[in-house]
């Protein structure tokens, strides 16, 4: 029984939930990593249909003492997206108020569009109810990989999809495919969204092939373990190459050096190390095949970082316009209309500002905007501080977590990946089970 009198989870709760769960990781990538304002209103009803089964008949359960904090910030983040949505010009003008080519302009609330922030809150609701649903159900070692298979089979999926799409000039779903020709972009239809979904399904292939090694003395090897592993980083690899993503190839690479890192810290085992580190590189030299496209945007990093510069130089300014209350969640293509000018073309629209930080920034002001980083980077430090001190079973559940937010982490410093449901969804599950096997005794 529950502190509330209700019974625990279990039975047929506990499988829907899980079953639901899985279904999730599984589908949200469909359609077109769930960027569609349908698909988040459904990853949101879904996820709460299932707190209502985990937490409303199953009985209310504390939020876990290791995760209050976190929780709490971006419930502060969540709470001022319902603030710009107020009609607040009615009473405090000078909050909603914009200055801007010559002109004071009034809207009546801070948001420029409140149905957009809105649906902000409603999808980062759900994604504080899908942290501690996954805390909460996978509390069992056992449960919590078998969730983490499912994430690694769906990425091997939709890895070979991405592969064999690379030439198709319609999207999966059958509508004419806008860019990306020749580049795979799976169910996504942005190819660097696609490279960070999957690079984050990689830490699980990697950390699939490295965990058995850390076996006790005289225990067997785990062969079978490690061949899997191998087999489907060979393959999230070769499609991850395959998508162009330059910011995505380094990103995942860096995430995978900080995977073996830890990894070559524990065993002691430099050597081998170094022999996963040629794996790494091998891995890229087979999958060479799809080498041209990487090498064709490498080639452009010039032009690319002189308009990302001309970008990003703007996008300060808009900053500068309204520093601490922001324009509203969702309305940075809005918002950037204030200030686009030459050398950024013109002739595009600006939906995104190509670095999650400065669209938090531009759309939640300087403080709230600071808080969702702030609340990842902390769980990254406790990550990092805890790895030494796991056991075998802890260390196969967080290293996915940590390579993983290296890669978001670094990734967003120039793109917008974390802005897709799909990615940020990935993210949270492995973020949830790292954390919570870190904070069980070891």
């Amino acid at each position: 029984m529950s502190v509330s009198g209700k019974p625990a989870m279990d039975g047929w709760i506990r499988w829907v939930v899980l079953a639901g769960l899985a279904a999730l990781v599984a589908l949200a990538p469909l359609p077109y990593g769930s960027v569609p304002a349908l698909a988040k209103a459904s990853i949101a009803a879904s996820i709460g249909l299932l707190a209502v089964l985990a937490f409303g008949l199953a009985g209310k359960e504390p939020v876990p003492a290791h995760s209050r904090l976190a929780i709490a910030a971006v419930l502060a983040c969540i709470a001022y997206l319902v603030i710009q949505v107020l009609p607040l010009g009615a009473i405090a003008p000078g909050l909603t108020a914009i200055s801007a080519h010559g002109l004071d302009l009034q809207a009546l609330a801070i948001s420029l569009v409140p149905g957009e922030t809105a649906l902000l809150a409603i999808l980062a609701a759900s994604y504080v109810l899908l942290y501690l649903l996954i805390v909460r159900t996978q509390a069992d070692d056992e449960r919590a990989q078998g969730l983490l298979d499912v994430m690694l089979i769906v990425g091997c999926v939709y890895a070979l999809i991405g592969i064999a799409g690379i030439n198709a000039t319609t999207t999966l779903f059958g509508a004419e495919k806008p860019d990306y020709v020749g580049y795979a972009t799976g169910p996504f239809v942005n190819r660097n969204s696609f490279a960070t979904y999957l690079a984050l399904a990689s830490t699980l292939a990697l950390t699939r092939a490295l965990a058995p090694f850390l076996r006790r003395a005289g225990d067997p090897l785990r062969l079978g373990s490690v061949i899997i592993g191998v087999a489907a980083f060979l393959l999230l690899a070769t499609a991850l190459l395959a998508t162009g993503s330059r910011m995505g190839l380094a990103s995942a690479g860096l995430g995978w050096l900080v995977l073996i890192a830890f990894w070559a810290t524990r065993t002691g085992r430099g050597l081998r190390a170094g022999g996963w580190l040629l794996l790494l590189f091998g891995a890229l030299g087979i999958a060479w095949l799809f080498a041209d496209a990487a090498l064709e945007r490498v080639s452009t990093i010039g032009s690319g970082v002189a308009d990302r510069t001309a970008l990003y130089a703007q996008v300060l300014d808009l900053i500068a316009m309204r520093p601490l209350t922001g324009f509203g969640g969702g309305a940075f293509q809005q918002a950037f209309q204030l200030v686009h000018a030459l050398p950024v073309d013109p002739d595009l629209l600006w939906s995104r500002a190509h670095s999650t930080y400065l669209t938090l920034w531009v759309e939640l002001g300087l403080i709230f905007g600071t808080l969702p980083v702030l609340v990842v980077f902390g769980m990254g430090w406790r990550l990092f501080r805890a790895m030494p001190q796991l056991d075998d079973r802890q260390w196969a559940l967080a290293a996915p977590a940590l390579g993983a937010l290296v890669i978001a982490a670094t990734h967003s410093l120039f793109d917008f990946s974390l802005e897709v449901p799909a990615n940020a969804i990935a993210l949270i599950v492995l973020l949830a089970i790292g954390r919570r096997a870190i904070a069980r005794p070891a």
